[in-house]
C-alpha cells in the first residue's frame, strides 16, 4: 500500500499549502460524525504527499521545515558496523536505533543512542519514561514507520499515521554537533542536529524527549490506602536496595557507594578511594612487593608527564594508547610550546633513562618497579575500580641480556598475580597468553591472569606481564657493550613491563557481595571483627558489658587482629545491618549473659552461619575462623567461575552460551582473520534487531590461550569453532569489561 493511500484511508483528505519552495502541505482531517477527546487533541503537522520513494518523502518532508541535510550515498548497511565504515568520515555521531514496546500497550519507543556505547538497560529507560519494565522488540516495525529492519530511523516517524511513537534520544548526545542518520533507506546517510530531528519529530505529531539513558530510576514508595504510613527501620534508608540478578550493574554502583568504599568528584571517572577501599590496596601492596623484591626488583619513582616526542618514538605502542591520552596544554594562561602528556603507562618515561643507565653487560638485569597514578581518558560508561580514568597500579620495567631470561621473569610475575588473587582476594584467575590481535602494543609476548565476573557474564583482565622483545630498546637505542665472539659488541637488552591495578579489588567486590551488601575477604578488610555490646536495662551491667567488649577487642588485637567495638547509641539491629553492609568478616555479640558465662556469640559475614565461642579459645577460633572465611569464598568463586566456562565446539552452540553469559573454551586456528571474524559475527548477532532483548549484547573476543591447554581435552583433530580449519589451541572466548 502506498504512503497517500495509507495516509487517505487513516486521516482523511490532503489539503495542499504552499510555501515558498511550494512542496510543504499540512494535512487536516476529515471531522468524524462523533471525535473523543485523544481524537480531538491529536494533531498532523507536516505530513506530505507521497513520491511512491520513502527516501525521497523524507526528504521533502525535512524541506518542508526549511532543512536541506546533503545526501550521501552508499552500499546497502544493515548493521551498525558496516554503516560506521561508509559514514565513519562524515561529521558527527553515528547512531543507532532500537524500536520497542509494551507487550499489550499500544505505544511505541523508538530509542537513539550512540553506535559504541554499551547496551542501554531498556528496563531503567522503560522505567524513567513512565512505561515500566517489561520493554522488548516491536515485530510491527514496518507496520508503523514503513521501514526495514537496518532502515530504522527517527525521522520514520513521518509514516506513523497513528503518532503513537514516542523517540527517546540519549541526551549524552543532546550537544552532538550532527547525528548520522538513514532518510528511511540503508543506501543513503544524513546529517541532522538534535535539535533539528527534534523539531522534525514533534512536526510529525509525535512525543521526542531526551533522557539520560544511565540514570537511576527512583524507587516508588508503596504506602497502602487508609493507613497511616508506617516508618522506615532504621537505617533501611542506607540498605541496598537493588539486586544482583534484577540490575547488576546498578546493585554494583549501590554497593560501592553505600559500603564506603568510594566518593565522587566532578569529573567523570575519578573516583575518591576512602579508607576503607584503600585499606585493601595496601593490603595487596604488602603481599606483593615483598615478592618482587624476592626477584631483585627494586622500587622507584618517575615523573607523571611525558614528552610527545618521547610518547610518539614507537609507533605500535602509542598507537594502542593514543585515544586514551590526556594532555596538558597551558600553563596558566600560556599555550605550551610543546604539549605533554599524562602518562597513561611509562615505558616512555623511563627508557630514554634506560638508555644513560645500560652502559654494560656489568649493568643487567636491570630490574625497577613503582607504585604510581596513570591516566587513560577516552572511554565510556566509567565503572568503580574497574574502568576510570585515573587510577593506582604497580609497574615494573626489567631489562635482560638474553630473551630466556626474560620469559623467565614474564611467567614468574604471572605467578605473582595468579598467587595475590588467590591468597590475598580469593579469587580464582585463568592463566594465560594474549592472542596477536590483543598483546600489548609494542610487545613481543602478553600473559594475563583472567578472572571471571558472575552475574555480569563477563571476564576482567586481571593483571599483565609482557615480554617487550628488542623493540623498545631499538627505538630508544638502548645498548650495552659486551666482549664477544665477533668483538665488543654494542647489544640490545631483552625487556619486560607488568603491571597490576586497583581493578583487582573490583573483582573481589563483584565476585564476592551479595544482596546485603559487601562480602570481603578476612586478609584484606581494614577491620577483620566488630564486636557489638548488646545493652541491658541496668547502668551497672551496662558498663560490666562496655567493659567486657573493650578487653576482648585489645586481646584479639594483641593477637594480630583489627577489631572495630562499637560503642556508638544505636540500637544492636542497626549495627547489624550496618557491619553486614560495609562487609565486616565477622561479628562478635557481647550481651550480660554472655559476660556471666565468659563467652562471645559470634556471625559470620559470607556464611551467616552462627556460633558461642568461650572466651578462653577465643584467638585460637577466630584465627580459624577467618581462614574458614577465605577458603569458603576462594572455593565459591572458583565454583562460580568454572560453572560457567564451557567448552564448545560448534558455532551456534558458542551463541548460545555467550547468550548465557557463558566464557567459552573453543577450538580455533589462532589467526588474525579467524579472532577479527569472531568479534565481528558476535556484534552483529547480538546487536541484531531481532535479537532477544535480554541477551547480552556487544561482541566477544578472545580472552587468552589458556597455559592448561590440557585441561580442556586434546586438540587433535579438532576444527576451528569459526573457519572450520585445523584447531592448533584452546582459546578462552568471552565479552570483557
Amino acid at each position: 500500500m502506498s504512503l497517500s493511500s495509507r495516509i487517505e484511508d487513516l486521516i482523511g483528505v490532503i489539503q495542499k499549502c504552499p510555501t515558498e519552495d511550494g512542496r510543504k502541505a499540512n494535512v487536516q482531517k476529515a471531522a468524524p460524525k462523533k471525535q473523543n477527546k485523544k481524537a480531538q487533541k491529536r494533531q498532523v503537522h507536516t505530513k506530505v504527499e507521497s513520491t511512491g520513494n520513502v527516501d525521497a518523502d523524507c526528504m521533502n518532508a525535512l524541506a518542508a521545515l526549511g532543512m536541506t541535510p546533503k545526501v550521501h550515498e552508499h552500499t546497502a548497511v544493515n548493521t551498525s558496523v558496516e554503516h560506521l565504515e561508509v559514514a565513519g568520515s562524515l561529521e558527527g555521531v553515528l547512531v543507532k536505533n532500537k524500536f520497542m514496546k509494551q507487550k499489550r500497550a499500544k505505544p511505541r519507543y523508538l530509542f537513539v543512542f550512540a553506535h559504541d556505547r554499551e547496551k542501554p538497560k531498556y528496563d531503567n529507560l522503560g522505567r524513567n519514561i513512565g512505561c515500566g519494565k517489561g520493554l522488548r522488540d516491536s515485530d510491527d516495525l514496518e507496520d508503523v514507520l514503513n521501514v526495514k529492519g537496518g532502515c530504522v530511523t527517527p525521522v520514520a516517524v513521518m509514516n506513523d499515521s497513528e503518532n503513537v511513537t514516542m523517540v527517546v534520544v540519549d541526551a549524552a548526545l543532546k550537544n552532538a554537533k550532527y547525528l548520522k542518520i538513514h532518510p528511511c533507506v540503508n543506501t543513503k546517510t544524513i546529517c541532522l542536529t538534535p535539535a533539528e530531528i527534534e523539531k522534525f519529530v514533534t512536526a510529525q505529531g509525535c512525543k521526542f524527549m531526551f533522557l539520560d539513558f544511565d540514570k537511576k530510576p527512583e524507587k516508588k514508595k508503596k504506602q497502602k490506602q487508609g493507613k497511616q504510613k508506617k516508618q522506615k527501620r532504621q537505617g533501611n534508608e542506607e540498605g541496598m536496595t537493588y539486586t544482583r540478578k534484577e540490575d547488576f550493574g546498578m546493585w554494583y554502583k549501590e554497593l560501592v557507594e553505600k559500603a564506603d568504599l568510594i566518593d565522587y568528584t566532578d569529573i567523570s571517572g575519578c573516583y575518591v578511594l576512602k579508607p576503607a577501599s584503600y585499606f585493601m590496596w595496601e593490603k595487596v601492596r604488602a603481599f606483593m612487593d615483598p615478592k618482587f623484591q624476592n626477584l631483585g626488583v627494586q622500587n622507584c619513582y618517575f615523573p607523571l608527564f611525558v614528552s610527545k616526542a618521547a610518547l610518539f618514538k614507537e609507533k605500535d605502542h602509542v598507537e594502542g594508547f593514543t585515544p586514551e591520552v590526556a594532555w596538558v596544554t597551558k600553563s596558566g594562561e600560556t599555550d605550551l610550546a610543546d604539549p605533554i602528556a599524562v602518562r597513561p603507562t611509562s615505558e616512555t618515561i623511563m627508557y630514554p633513562l634506560f638508555k644513560k643507565w645500560i652502559r654494560s653487560y656489568q649493568d643487567l638485569p636491570l630490574k625497577i618497579n613503582q607504585w604510581c597514578n596513570v591516566v587513560r581518558w577516552e572511554f565510556k560508561n566509567p565503572t568503580p575500580f574497574l574502568r576510570t580514568r585515573e587510577f593506582l597500579w604497580q609497574e615494573g620495567h626489567t631489562a635482560f641480556e638474553t630473551f630466556e631470561e626474560s620469559k623467565e621473569e614474564v611467567y614468574q610475575i604471572l605467578d605473582i598475580y595468579a598467587e595475590t588473587y588467590k591468597q590475598v582476594l580469593a579469587v580464582p584467575t585463568v592463566k594465560g597468553v594474549k592472542t596477536e590481535l590483543e598483546r600489548f602494543p609494542g610487545g613481543h609476548i602478553t600473559t594475563t591472569v583472567e578472572a571471571y565476573i558472575p552475574g555480569s557474564g563477563r571476564s576482567v583482565q586481571g593483571g599483565t606481564s609482557h615480554s617487550l622483545g628488542q623493540n623498545f630498546g631499538k627505538m630508544f637505542n638502548i645498548r650495552y657493550e659486551k666482549e664477544t665472539e665477533k668483538g665488543n659488541e654494542k647489544l640490545i637488552p631483552w625487556q619486560n613491563s607488568w603491571g597490576f591495578t586497583t581493578r583487582s579489588l573490583g573483582v573481589a567486590f563483584m565476585n564476592h557481595s551479595d544482596d546485603k551488601g559487601l562480602v570481603v575477604p578476612p586478609r584484606i578488610a581494614i577491620y577483620q571483627i566488630v564486636i557489638i555490646p548488646i545493652p541491658y536495662k541496668n547502668k551497672e551491667e551496662n558498663e560490666k558489658i562496655i567493659e567486657s567488649c573493650r578487653a576482648v577487642a585489645k586481646d584479639l588485637k594483641q593477637a594480630g587482629f583489627r577489631v572495630l567495638v562499637d560503642e556508638s547509641s544505636k540500637k544492636p539491629g542497626w549495627k547489624y545491618n550496618n557491619y553486614e553492609l560495609k562487609g565486616v568478616p565477622l561479628r562478635l555479640e557481647i550481651g550480660i549473659k554472655d559476660v556471666n558465662k565468659g563467652s562471645t556469640f559470634s556471625c559470620r559475614r559470607d556464611t551467616g552461619k552462627k556460633e558461642a565461642i568461650p572466651l578462653s579459645n577465643l584467638k585460637a577460633r577466630v584465627g580459624e575462623i577467618m581462614n574458614e572465611i577465605h577458603d569458603s569464598l576462594y572455593a565459591r568463586a572458583s565454583k562460580n567461575m568454572y560453572d560457567n566456562i564451557v567448552v564448545v565446539t560448534k558455532w551456534n552452540d558458542f551463541l548460545k552460551a555467550l547468550a548465557q553469559g557463558k566464557l567459552c573454551i573453543c577450538p580455533s586456528a589462532n589467526t588474525n582473520e579467524v579472532e577479527q571474524n569472531i568479534k565481528n559475527k558476535t556484534k552483529e548477532h547480538f546487536d541484531s534487531a531481532d535479537h532477544d532483548s535480554k541477551a547480552l549484547s556487544g561482541k566477544a573476543k578472545s580472552l587468552c590461550i589458556p597455559l592448561e591447554q590440557d585441561r580442556w581435552g586434546t586438540i587433535e583433530d579438532k576444527k576451528c569453532i569459526e573457519s572450520g580449519q585445523p584447531a592448533k589451541k584452546w582459546i578462552l572466548y568471552g565479552r570483557s569489561y
